[in-house]
């Protein structure tokens, strides 16, 4: 029998998988056994490394749509603010 979480087809999910230990390189990741942001973010398999990337490009775009509304609210706020300038004028 294989040790618990690894080889053995698809995982039993009752069956806990081994803790991971990473390490931070400092040249380029090529490895499972790296740190992605915590010491405790360490994804040690392709399921957990395909969530992770997923879940980066998702936070990747959710800061990208932050950005573009900041944008246009503070673009609103230059609009009205001329607006009301030129009512105060006339």
């Amino acid at each position: 029998r294989p040790p618990l979480g690894r080889g053995g087809g698809g995982g039993d999910l009752l069956v806990p998988e081994p803790k991971c230990f990473g390490v931070m390189r400092m040249y380029f990741h090529t490895g499972l056994d790296d740190f992605v942001l915590f010491k405790t973010w360490v994804p040690c398999t392709p399921w957990r490394y395909a969530l992770t990337f997923f879940g980066i490009v998702a936070l990747g775009v959710v800061s990208g749509l932050l950005k573009a509304i900041k944008s246009r609210m503070e673009q609103a706020i230059v609009i009205a603010a001329m607006q009301e300038d030129e009512g105060d004028e006339g």
